[in-house]
């Protein structure tokens, strides 16, 4: 799911503005952009690093990040992910 979610947020964003969540799902909706953006980082830097002494040395970093986005997304369809957090804010 790396990046799926970031990138249907920014679309969602760029047709309908702000999304009108509480302030929960609003830092939820955050923290997922920003760990996938990490992510993304995290790979670009590996990919340099590759056959290298020194290319496992991310790997860590990356799985950490990796857990912590399975942990806000549930690694579910962006779109199903949008929509429960909208639900979530109305309750």
């Amino acid at each position: 799911m790396s990046k799926e979610c970031a990138k249907y947020f920014a679309q969602f964003v760029k047709r309908n503005g702000q999304p009108r969540l509480n302030d929960d799902q609003f830092r939820r909706f955050m923290n997922i952009v920003y760990q996938e953006g990490k992510l993304a980082g995290i790979d670009c830097i590996r990919t340099k690093l590759m056959r290298q002494a020194n290319d496992y040395r991310f790997e860590l970093d990356r799985y950490d990040a990796g857990k912590v986005l399975t942990e806000l997304t549930g690694n579910i369809d962006p779109e199903v992910l949008l929509t429960s957090m909208y639900k979530s804010s109305t309750d």
